[in-house]
Order: structure tokens, then sequence, then C-alpha cells
């Protein structure tokens, strides 16, 4: 009778092990499924990321401008001609006078 209980003992502790050997084995598949997918997320969270930074410094670029042309517009004008000409140099005239 011992025998036999140890012989059932030891079946079932070889299905047992069958058993988490089978279930190991579907584990494994499993987290090299989810192990591929969080890498597909990565990439893709990386590609974003290059596009928001892209996007970032286009918007910095389009405010560097709006901001240029808006000081050109409506900035204060304090430029004055102030002429150079000197009594001793000879001007030239772009039009011929007629005789």
């Amino acid at each position: 009778m011992l025998a036999l209980n140890m012989e059932s003992q030891r079946e079932k502790e070889a299905i047992t092990v069958q058993e988490l050997m089978a279930k190991n084995a579907s584990l494994e598949c499993s987290l090299a499924e989810k192990i591929s997918l969080l890498l597909d997320k990565d990439s893709l969270l990386s590609e974003k990321d290059s596009a928001i930074l892209k996007l970032i410094s286009d918007i910095e670029a389009v405010k560097f401008q709006n901001d240029q042309l808006r000081r050109m517009i409506f900035g204060s004008k304090r430029e004055r001609f102030i002429s150079t000409v000197d009594i001793h140099q000879l001007s030239l005239e772009f039009e011929p006078k007629t005789a």
C-alpha cells in the first residue's frame, strides 16, 4: 500500500512537472509577445518625440519671424537720412541734360 501511495504521488509530481513545463513555455511565449509589443510602442514613441521636436522648432522659427515682422511694421522709426556729401566731390547725373 505504501508503495502504491508513493507511486501515485510520483505520477502526480510527474504530471505536475509536465504541466509546469507547459505553463512555463506558454508564459515565455506570452512574455516574448509582450516584449515585442513594448518594442513596437517604444519605436512609435521615439518617432512621435522626434516629430514633436521638429514641430516645436518650426513653431519657434515662425514666432521669431512674426516678432521680426511686428518690429518692422509697428516698431519705432528713429532712422533719419543725414547726407554726408562732400562739397568737393563731383556728382554723377543719371539723365543727360538736353541742350
